[in-house]
Order: C-alpha cells, then sequence, then structure tokens
C-alpha cells in the first residue's frame, strides 16, 4: 500500500507540475538558468500561454494512447499529424503575419492542442473503436 501512494502522490505532482508552477514567481524559477532580462521575459510570457492550458494536451495524448492501445493505430496518427503539425505549418504560412511578435508562436500551441483534444474527443466519442 505504501508502494501505491508513492506512485500517486509523485503522479500527482508530475501531473500538476505546469500549473503549480504557474503559481509561483516567474523571474525567480526563470533566473536559475539565466540572467538575461529579454530571455526571462519570454520565458515568462511562454508560460502564461502554455500553463493554463497544458491539460489539453494530456486530454490529447490519453485519449490517443487509450485507442491506440485498443488495435486502433492509424486514426490517432492522423489526429496528431493534422493537429500537433498539419495545423500549425499552416498557421505559421497563414496567421503568424498577423501578429508582431512573438505571442503568435506562443498562442500557436495552447490552439493546436485544443484542437487535437476536440478531434479525439469527436473520435473517442463517435467511432467504434471499443468493437473489434
Amino acid at each position: 500500500m505504501r508502494r501505491a501512494g508513492f506512485f500517486i502522490r509523485h503522479f500527482w505532482v508530475l501531473q500538476n507540475a505546469p500549473f503549480l508552477s504557474y503559481l509561483c514567481p516567474c523571474r525567480l524559477k526563470r533566473a536559475q538558468f539565466t540572467h538575461e532580462e529579454d530571455v526571462v521575459a519570454f520565458g515568462c510570457t511562454a508560460m502564461h500561454y502554455f500553463c493554463p492550458f497544458y491539460w489539453e494536451l494530456s486530454i490529447l495524448h490519453g485519449l490517443a494512447g487509450t485507442v491506440r492501445g485498443t488495435g486502433k493505430t492509424i486514426p490517432p496518427m492522423v489526429v496528431l499529424l493534422v493537429s500537433l503539425c498539419v495545423f500549425r505549418i499552416g498557421w505559421i504560412q497563414w496567421v503568424l503575419p498577423f501578429f508582431s511578435s512573438i505571442d503568435g508562436i506562443f498562442l500557436l500551441y495552447p490552439v493546436s492542442w485544443g484542437l487535437g483534444a476536440l478531434m479525439m474527443v469527436g473520435y473517442a466519442w463517435k467511432a467504434n473503436w471499443l468493437e473489434t
């Protein structure tokens, strides 16, 4: 029982680390890697975009792994390719020119995670992936 508690506690910490790090002072955490103010500022900006939406990535990969575990490997692969590759290339090609700063790149990640999560939830809900 102690071993299960150990794993559950560590899993909780790993699962919630992005959110918990969002609550800590950003400058303090970034300064441990570099003391250049521009780098620290970009790191803080990235955290403000990534951390609140990191749960979307866990839904995407969790459902993709679950569906792959049933033997249906092609649909999760297509969803991941479309949301994490094709969509990002399209965003960089057509949407990024409307941004004048790096915020366009930072915004791309949570949007692509959300798109992939929605696609995987739709597939898991509507498709017959549980039937063999």
